[in-house]
């Protein structure tokens, strides 16, 4: 078993749905089928909520942060306005 901060490190390196899962297959003791209730949650989720905050889930578990969407958004907008 690892200690706490080899656990940790290996967290910090992995998307946020990978996280989850793994969190879900220890507390539960159910590993073979952690990632089968992990992906059952988003699709439920973002149908509860409006639009905007929908989309947001998706970029919550695959570990993309504002930061990331502001950059693709400044790339798209650079393409743009390239001088072709």
């Amino acid at each position: 078993m690892w200690d706490h901060s080899d656990q940790a490190d290996c967290l910090r390196k992995t998307a946020p749905v990978d996280q989850l899962i793994q969190l879900v297959a220890e507390k539960t003791g159910l590993a073979d089928k952690a990632k089968e209730a992990v992906d059952a949650v988003p699709p439920f989720t973002k149908e509860k909520l409006p639009a905007p905050m929908a989309g947001q889930i998706d970029s919550l578990l695959s570990g993309e942060g504002a930061g990331d969407r502001l950059e693709k958004r400044k790339d798209t907008l650079e393409e743009l306005f390239e001088d072709k």
